[in-house]
């Protein structure tokens, strides 16, 4: 799906990844993050509006798989994150954080799907 105006990404994960100072930096960087939701709100089939998708690394094979076949059928963008609480624990090159270095990554990696750009 595709969102008019700013940089919509839905965030597919646990209620919390997504901290008031995530999101403010985020919103600084004019960039919109929808959610977060579960999985299986994804997969039952919620509808939303949004431009790419960024999907915690913690979900199990079998829920990623579907996942990753709907936002793939959709030619939806994602990525896996690692939620910034396990960032310093485990290595992934996608942290969900407040940092700008972060925020650039994660969109770095989503408009290169889509040629360098987004809408």
């Amino acid at each position: 799906m595709r969102s008019t105006g700013r940089f919509t990404i839905l965030v597919i994960g646990e209620v919390d990844d997504l901290t008031s100072e995530i999101k403010g930096a985020w919103a600084a960087a004019h960039i919109d993050l929808l959610g977060p939701y579960t999985a299986d709100a994804i997969i039952n089939g919620q509808t939303l509006s949004y431009t790419a998708a960024i999907i915690d690394v913690r979900y199990d094979a079998e829920i990623m798989l579907r996942l990753t076949q709907e936002l793939e059928e959709k030619g939806t963008p994602f990525l896996f994150y690692v939620p910034q609480t396990l960032a310093r624990q485990e290595a992934g090159p996608y942290v969900l954080s407040a940092h700008p270095r972060d925020i650039r990554n994660i969109v770095s990696g989503l408009t290169a799907q889509q040629g360098g750009t987004f809408h």
